[in-house]
């Protein structure tokens, strides 16, 4: 049901704001809640104005970025046996990482908007599914860029609350290190298990040669990394995934 949002004034999907009582939509919302100064403190851990994510047991505030980096929230998944994040727990309480997280096929459903069978992200009040790729396509987590000038999706903020955009983080020469792989420095994209850095071409070029992430394609019977599957589980490959959508395409043009 829409409402008109107390801060926009235009009728969308609201919520009820806990500390003001106020109906707002999700997009002011979330404006609000880091650009609201009283939600920044210093962090204890890189001693920068942040968002605090969480707290210490002694009540220290730790933001996003070092919440994420603390090795003490990471444990050796349950499934692939490597130290990571935990993402999410099994019923008896076992640790998995995000990455198995996405592979395991119980948690893929038809993502409501493209209808795709994908790990669900998220999920709408009425829970419906949703995939990463649509709701990074979603505009209402699209503002301008500070650094830019672009309107695209927000990735972090600066000390002041300002909008950088993915693509003005990774120019940001702070986050660049010497990569463990190539030893040279690039924009970390990972770590190694004994957090070693590794940059984003090393990664991807790991990723997809490693042998334990590839599966028999349903569609070319040939051993290719897995990009998408079928509503029944199916694996399929990049290059069929491709040529699957080029002939869509052709058969129904825009």
């Amino acid at each position: 049901m829409q409402r008109t949002c107390s801060v926009c004034g235009k009728s969308k999907d609201v919520r009820r704001n806990k500390q003001t009582g106020k109906l707002v939509c999700r997009n002011c919302y979330s404006k609000n809640r880091y650009h609201d100064t009283s939600c920044h403190e210093l962090c204890s851990k890189c001693s920068k104005i942040k968002h605090v994510a969480a707290r210490t047991k002694s009540g220290e505030p730790i933001c996003q970025s070092c919440y994420y980096k603390d090795s003490s929230h990471h444990e050796v998944c349950s499934q692939c046996s490597k130290t990571r994040r935990v993402a999410v727990r099994t019923d008896f309480d076992e640790p998995i990482c995000h990455r198995c997280y996405v592979k395991d096929s119980s948690h893929h459903e038809v993502c409501s908007q493209c209808s795709k069978t994908r790990c669900v992200h998220v999920r709408t009040k009425s829970g419906e599914p949703i995939c990463v790729n649509c709701y990074v396509k979603d505009s209402s987590h699209h503002e301008v860029c500070s650094r830019c000038g672009k309107t695209r999706r927000v990735v972090t903020r600066t000390e002041s609350g300002e909008p950088i955009c993915q693509s003005c983080y990774r120019k940001d020469s702070a986050h660049h290190k010497i990569c463990s792989i190539c030893s040279q420095i690039n924009w970390i994209a990972t770590h190694t298990d004994s957090g070693e850095p590794i940059c984003q071409r090393c990664y991807s070029n790991h990723y997809y040669h490693d042998s334990l992430k590839h599966e028999v394609c349903v569609i070319c019977g040939e051993i290719r990394s897995v990009v998408t599957r079928t509503e029944s589980g199916e694996p399929i490959c990049h290059n069929c995934y491709c040529r699957e959508r080029r002939a869509k395409k052709a058969a129904n043009p825009a």
